[in-house]
């Protein structure tokens, strides 16, 4: 008896170490991320247009803002007033320029010579479109960060970035999430089901009773733009921006509202913000006088 508890003591033990020693792993890699970021000449963060600010994290931009530029990549999945609106806005925290890099990537190439950058570093969430702007960089010295690791995970994270959970209560549940934060009338729009409120039983009634199925087939629908959605953006009192001809050039690949022949979902999260994983915000207040720069 005395010989099992201690086993089981110590695969505890073994196991708390082993969870520490994996915290300040991600930790370690996550200073270095920062830090290697804050010795750039010229920061590239790219950001999906149908939602920037899922795909925004404001903790960095304030230790790069006088080096930062925001790249509005898949304009072409969006309206083109949302996306004006989002590069007016964007453009009063770092200059912004709009693409869709599967199709040009002339406003950066334009926007690199103009300022004679030399070299940039390209950064963002998973499947933003850096490796595409990368391909076609070939005048300049790039490289691309890891994806941001560092970021807490959430519904709408999930689906923006095209990573459908594994475990089938979660896939739900992560639809349900992100269907109830969409207007109630983008929502009867587009599914043509007046009078629901409630999104679970939407989901059920439009994809069926078989949870994990009717959250596939939600995920496989926005990832193959059967459905589309974006998020407006936030009025903002300055004066209109005057696009370059590169950049008016690109703004054509986002079609017209009402040009559009579907109804798109309006993802309300403006105003949202990304955090760090809680583990590593518990491992910054513990090296608090290790570290000389903001990173939470």
């Amino acid at each position: 008896m005395f010989y099992e508890k201690r086993k089981k003591l110590n695969q505890v033990q073994k196991k708390k170490k082993n969870n520490e020693i994996a915290t300040q792993s991600v930790f370690n890699n996550y200073l270095h991320f920062i830090r290697g970021i804050c010795e750039c000449e010229m920061v590239f963060v790219v950001i999906d247009a149908r939602s920037p600010d899922l795909c925004r994290y404001t903790v960095l931009e304030d230790n790069i803002k006088d080096k930062m530029v925001f790249i509005l990549n898949k304009i072409d999945l969006v309206p083109r007033e949302s996306v004006i609106g989002w590069v007016e806005f964007l453009s009063t925290i770092a200059p912004t320029i709009a693409l869709s890099a599967k199709e040009s990537i002339e406003p950066i190439i334009e926007f690199i010579e103009q300022k004679n950058i030399k070299s940039v570093s390209i950064t963002g969430l998973k499947n933003m479109g850096k490796r595409t702007i990368l391909s076609q960089l070939n005048h300049v010295s790039a490289k691309i960060t890891d994806d941001w690791f560092f970021i807490t995970p959430s519904p709408e994270l999930a689906i923006i970035q095209g990573m459908i959970p594994k475990k089938p209560h979660i896939v739900f549940g992560y639809a349900v999430s992100f269907l109830s934060q969409c207007s109630q009338q983008s929502v009867s729009e587009v599914f043509e089901c007046p009078g629901f409120s409630d999104s679970e039983a939407l989901i059920i009634h439009v994809f069926g009773d078989n949870l994990m199925e009717s959250g596939k087939l939600f995920f496989a629908k926005i990832a193959n733009d059967e459905i589309r959605f974006y998020s407006p953006p936030p009025t903002v009192s300055a004066p209109p921006i005057t696009f370059s001809d590169a950049q008016q050039k690109s703004l054509k690949l986002a079609s017209l509202h009402d040009a559009y022949p579907k109804s798109w979902l309006s993802l309300l999260t403006n105003g949202y913000k990304n955090t760090v994983l809680p583990s590593i915000v518990k491992s910054i207040h513990k090296n608090s006088k290790k570290i000389s720069v903001n990173f939470t």
